[in-house]
């Protein structure tokens, strides 16, 4: 009986060390995946906050893009407008008020866009 006892304890002494060993094991997880969850919530933050930066990013240079690509035009126009005036001078040998007037809008035109969107170097 003593023998029988003693078998028994030792069974459940050993059976305690696996819980006690499972309980620790459960405890070191709990502690990884909390660690795991907190480093996802970060990384999630950065890279929403990378994510912005970049839409701006993206939205300020389609902006410079498409204001440079308008004064370019502009700039197109008015260098056709005069050389349509030096070719028209050296038909004429003069220049008309109303040829004048075309080249002086340009340059209206030009300064104004100088001055309001500078043109990035």
């Amino acid at each position: 009986m003593k023998k029988e006892k003693g078998e028994m304890c030792s069974k459940i002494l050993e059976k305690q060390k696996k819980v006690a060993s499972l309980e620790s094991d459960i405890s070191s997880l709990t502690q990884t995946l909390e660690l795991i969850q907190q480093e996802r919530v970060g990384l999630s933050a950065k890279h929403s906050q990378k994510r912005a930066y970049y839409s701006k990013a993206a939205e300020d240079m389609s902006a410079k893009l498409q204001h440079q690509q308008e004064w370019f035009r502009t700039e197109k126009i008015c260098r056709e407008l005069k050389e349509q005036e030096l070719v028209k001078d050296k038909i004429n040998g003069q220049k008309s008020e109303a040829e004048g007037m075309a080249l002086s809008f340009c340059v209206i035109v030009l300064h104004f866009q100088i001055l309001i969107f500078p043109v990035p170097h």
